[in-house]
């Protein structure tokens, strides 16, 4: 059976997990999710399917499963052992403040990447074999900072496939496009509580509104609408953290006047409800965690 999985981590604060799968025929039953993440194959042989294809990895060998892939993987031999690191797509965009980084980031998701990220012996193995289990040290530690170092961590697996994307050399163009875009993207996150009539955005580039859309979408990698969408539900995350707003007027003050439509688009985006999402952060306030976002 395949189906969505929704990991389960430890919150939307820090949506990251850790397993090690062994000691079982079937590691990984088939699944797929939104999330980012890697396998390393820490001991014995793996079968490991993706998207339809068959991949076989031995002690060493680490592989990439991208966003919306369906994926599973079946111990070869007993013994067998597989380090996975899952992580939300949002974990790490905090670190890059570089635009050029953040469009080749929003590339890499929507892109078929080819899932063998290193062999066992090769020469760039240690570019993420390294990063991976420095990772799961410091998530089974938990000591003092282990959430950043980590973060730092997974943005350096993630930065070596940046590296190599195609198109990448052409950064210099996007960096410029993106700086004509800057007014219009500051007239988004200041105005995002309002009607932002889409004419009066784009005349703050100085763009028509044809040419503005083009613009941003090659640019940004998603429209001007669902970067409106994204400003107003960071905005939402943070009221719901920091605040005991009404809900009513907790989603007229990031743009929604239907506090029913503002509900189903949250749970759309983040897979649960407002009130949950609250409820969340109180109890990790009362167990003395602090949430970031």
């Amino acid at each position: 059976m395949t189906y969505k999985k929704t990991e389960p981590f430890e919150g939307s604060s820090f949506p990251l997990r850790v397993t090690v799968q062994k000691q079982k025929k079937i590691l990984v039953n088939p699944h797929w999710h939104e999330h980012l993440e890697m396998m390393l194959v820490l001991a014995g042989r793996v079968r490991m399917q993706l998207s339809g294809k068959v991949y076989e990895g031995e002690a060493g060998d680490i592989f990439f499963v991208n966003s919306n892939v369906l994926h599973g993987v079946e111990a070869l031999e007993a013994g067998a052992e597989l380090l996975g690191v899952v992580w939300d797509i949002h974990l790490i965009t905090s670190l890059m403040e570089e635009v050029e980084l953040q469009h080749l980031y929003h590339l890499l998701i929507r892109s078929e990447v080819h899932p063998v990220l290193a062999r066992a012996r090769q020469p760039e193995w240690d570019a993420y074999g390294g990063a991976l289990l420095e990772v799961r040290r410091e998530y089974e530690s938990r000591g003092l900072g282990y959430r950043t170092a980590i973060k730092f961590g997974v943005f350096q697996l993630v930065r070596e496939q940046l590296r190599k994307l195609p198109g990448a050399e052409d950064l210099m163009k996007i960096t410029q496009d993106y700086e004509r875009l800057k007014p219009a993207i500051e007239c988004i996150e200041q105005g995002y509580s309002g009607k932002l009539l889409l004419e009066e955005v784009a005349g703050a580039a100085g763009l028509s509104l044809f040419h503005f859309c083009r613009l941003f979408k090659r640019v940004m990698n998603r429209t001007v609408q669902q970067f409106v969408q994204e400003v107003r539900l960071r905005e939402a995350r943070r009221l719901l953290r920091d605040t005991d707003l009404p809900m009513a007027e907790l989603s007229e003050r990031v743009g929604y006047c239907n506090p029913n439509y503002f509900a189903r688009v949250f749970r759309e985006h983040t897979g649960t409800t407002p009130l949950r999402m609250r409820k969340q952060f109180q109890d990790m306030n009362a167990a003395g965690q602090q949430p970031h976002e």
